[in-house]
C-alpha cells in the first residue's frame, strides 16, 4: 500500500499532538462559509465518515460519496496536473487524469454548489470504493483564490465594488493625476 513509504517515526519517541478544533465548530462555519453543504440531507457529509483511505459516506437513500483524500493546489504552468499524472502511476492511486473531473475543484469556482462538486466526483467515488486514493487537482487554484474571499469579505467587496467601477471609467491620464 502507499502508506507504507511512509516513514515511521521512532519507537518510543512522541510528537506533540496538534490541536484540534472539534467537528460541531468546523461545521458551524461550514455551514456560514457554504450552507448548500447541509442543504440536501443525502449530500450532507455525516459526522463521521467509512473507514479507508478517502473520506466517505452513503447518504440516507445510500449512494455513495467520497471526497478527494488529498488536494493538488498550484497555479498554470506550474506541472500540476503533471503531477497527478505521476502519482496515478501507483497502484493505489485513481486513475483520473484526462476526465474532466481531475481538476474539478469546489474552491476555484466562481460560484460551486456543494452537489455541483459532489456529481463532479461521482466516477472518483467508484474509484474510492475500489480502495485506490483519490485526489483532486486545482492547477489554477491560487489564480482564483479571491473567488471566495468575497464570501468572507462581502461587506468589502460590496463597498469598494462602486470605487472600483468609478476608477476604471477614468482615462489613464486621470487616472495618475
Amino acid at each position: 500500500r502507499l502508506t507504507t513509504s511512509i516513514p515511521r517515526q521512532a519507537p518510543g519517541a512522541s510528537t506533540p499532538a496538534a490541536p484540534r478544533m472539534p467537528l460541531n465548530q468546523l461545521r458551524a462555519a461550514a455551514r456560514i462559509y457554504t450552507p448548500d453543504v447541509f442543504q440536501d440531507e443525502e449530500l450532507a457529509p455525516p459526522q463521521q465518515f467509512d473507514d479507508g483511505f478517502n473520506p466517505c459516506w452513503r447518504g440516507p437513500r445510500g449512494a455513495l460519496h467520497c471526497l478527494p483524500a488529498f488536494h493538488i493546489l498550484g497555479v498554470y504552468q506550474a506541472g500540476c496536473l503533471d503531477l497527478y499524472a505521476r502519482l496515478e502511476a501507483h497502484n493505489d492511486v485513481a486513475k483520473l487524469s484526462g476526465r474532466s473531473h481531475v481538476s474539478h475543484s469546489f474552491y476555484s469556482q466562481v460560484h460551486p454548489t456543494w452537489p455541483e462538486y459532489l456529481r463532479g466526483l461521482q466516477v472518483a467515488s467508484a474509484e474510492a470504493s475500489a480502495g485506490r486514493l483519490v485526489g483532486e487537482v486545482s492547477p489554477v487554484h491560487f489564480h482564483f483564490v479571491w473567488v471566495h474571499q468575497e464570501k468572507f469579505n462581502g461587506a468589502y467587496v460590496e463597498a469598494m465594488g462602486g470605487f472600483w467601477r468609478q476608477c476604471n471609467a477614468r482615462s489613464a491620464p486621470e487616472k495618475i493625476r
